[in-house]
């Protein structure tokens, strides 16, 4: 099955993930037991593009995130791993429910950003060996990092900004 080839269905991705869970979370796998290896990389994918999409969608209203980042990275989805969304003091304590609802779709891969401006957030998504990090906030470049030195530790609940763009980066664009 093509995953970008593959529309997305909105209520059988909805059902498909209150049935057996966010797909992209590790714990979950046991839940996703007798799903097809193929139709859980289709509702995976179809949760990454919404995600990103809400992220970005969410946070741009203060005209300070580049509207072209979301249409970029939902165009690669399918070819990103696991996704994790640190978000900044704004985004992680808003009462919105909009942010509310988004936090728990994101579940684990939300994470709390310090050490940055309450309106930063920062999206980090795996790509086979490389991690990449991208800053919400106009201004920031992107950092690129390999798995085997990663400055920053994902299984944390809260991570610094400067651990996010690291000293030994691999590249920055």
């Amino acid at each position: 099955i093509q995953m970008e080839a593959t529309p997305e269905h909105i209520l059988l991705r909805m059902a498909a993930v209150e049935a057996f869970g966010n797909p992209l979370i590790v714990a979950n796998k046991p839940r996703w037991f007798g799903v097809s290896a193929e139709a859980q990389e289709v509702v995976a994918t179809w949760l990454k593009g919404f995600l990103i999409e809400r992220f970005f969608e969410l946070l741009s209203h203060d005209g300070r995130t580049d509207k072209r980042r979301p249409k970029f990275w939902a165009s690669h989805r399918g070819s990103i791993e696991n996704m994790w969304f640190v978000l900044g003091p704004s985004a992680m304590s808003s009462w919105n429910d909009d942010f509310k609802k988004l936090r728990n779709a994101m579940g684990n891969q939300c994470l709390s950003l310090d050490g940055s401006s309450p309106g930063n957030n920062a999206f980090v998504m795996k790509l086979g060996n490389i991690y990449v990090v991208e800053f919400g906030e106009k201004g920031n470049a992107a950092f690129l990092f390999d798995q085997s030195n990663l400055p920053f530790n994902l299984s944390a609940r809260h991570l610094e900004q400067r651990q996010l763009k690291g000293d030994e980066r691999e590249e920055r664009l």
